[in-house]
């Protein structure tokens, strides 16, 4: 029962220390291994520190409102092993929409912001 619990809660967890690490030490460079990458944020370094900056606050957003709905989720599902598993996937899950909300709306400010 307890790996379930660890796995429901460290999804989120990780993503949130990605987002304070990401928030406290930004990539300081256009690189193709650490930060967020895409080609409209790398088009030059101010959309770079842009995309950075503004992603890292909405991974932190999200990673805890994930957490909080995923401690919600363990209540509801209470002890049952199977629904327990599920948790899991619920996890997951919110992590992975999490992201792609992340993108859409990083993409959206960096449209906004430096293509008016």
């Amino acid at each position: 029962m307890y790996k379930y619990i660890f796995l429901n809660l460290i999804f989120p967890l990780v993503f949130l220390i990605t987002g304070y690490l990401l928030k406290k030490f930004p990539p300081k460079n256009i690189n193709s291994y650490a930060g967020y990458r895409t080609q409209r944020s790398k088009k030059n370094i101010e959309t770079w520190n842009e995309a950075n900056k503004y992603s890292a606050r909405l991974l932190i957003y999200f990673s805890l409102l994930s957490e909080v709905l995923t401690i919600i989720s363990l209540f509801i599902l209470g002890k049952s092993y199977i629904l327990e598993g599920a948790g899991v996937f619920i996890s997951m899950s919110l992590m992975i929409i999490s992201l792609v909300i992340i993108v859409i709306l990083t993409e959206n400010h960096l449209k906004n912001t430096f293509e008016k």
